[in-house]
């Protein structure tokens, strides 16, 4: 699906020391930051670039027409990777969900593209959602389950995920607004469809939050939310690994 584990534990403890800190995010000027973290912005257009060892970030949110787009710029080779530019506002899901009135239905849907839906019964069904990864194209993947010994544990445990993810957006929400919210989820989007790995780096989280205009505690909140994104991304794919009864 993606490879994820072979750097988690770095990128864990990277991140959380990154989420200690309060960086300082401005306009038209370099700032201090371990990412050479600089953002400058031109005729509604915000550009935030990072860097780190061995990759180039951007992250361009263009206020105008309203869209977030994510690249990453290798630094050896030069080449270009960008996920498609993410409309802030864009809500289309990718199905409808079948009448169940005989089931209860519990769901959750985060801006940052993970979501749950659960069909209580006899025997529980989920449909579960992610933000698309690299050659899946743009937008949200989604794969419906039953819930049974073999991936009871893990579905438990990408819902707890979600809805931790859900209160760090809350969280970002309430020092920001929510037009920033949906800008912070645009660039998560369009970052995981050419993440590293599957997964979003530090320096890539900082890009992103950087896009948004958040500065002070709002980008500690935003850059947890980020952090938070790829402890779902890595939920999801346990599932996925886990379930003997996948199905559409």
């Amino acid at each position: 699906m993606y490879k994820i584990r072979r750097f988690l534990s770095t990128l864990c403890a990277v991140c959380m020391l990154f989420s200690m800190a309060t960086p300082a995010f401005a306009t038209d000027r370099s700032v201090t930051s371990p990412y050479s973290l600089s953002t400058t912005e031109a005729n509604g257009v915000r550009t935030a670039v990072t860097r780190d060892d061995t990759t180039e970030y951007i992250v361009v949110y263009d206020t105008i027409n309203e869209t977030v787009q994510y690249s990453e710029r290798n630094l050896q080779t030069g080449i270009v990777k960008s996920g498609d530019a993410v409309k802030v506002n864009d809500a289309v899901k990718v199905n409808d969900y079948p009448s169940l009135s005989s089931r209860a239905t519990i769901s959750l849907n985060t801006n940052s593209g993970f979501e749950y839906t659960e069909w209580t019964g006899r025997q529980n069904e989920w449909e579960l959602e992610r933000p698309k990864t690299k050659k899946e194209g743009s937008g949200r993947y989604y794969f419906k389950i039953y819930e049974n010994n073999s991936n009871t544990n893990q579905v438990r445990s990408f819902k707890n995920e979600v809805n931790t993810l859900s209160n760090k957006e809350a969280d970002f929400r309430s020092l920001t607004t929510l037009a920033v919210l949906s800008s912070l989820g645009a660039g998560v989007i369009s970052g995981f469809a050419v993440a590293t790995a599957g997964l979003l780096t530090d320096a890539a989280m900082a890009a992103i939050v950087a896009a948004t205009g958040a500065a002070g505690a709002a980008a500690v909140a935003g850059n947890a939310v980020c952090i938070q994104c790829n402890n779902c991304m890595i939920a999801i794919e346990d599932v996925w690994h886990s379930t003997n009864n996948m199905h559409s």
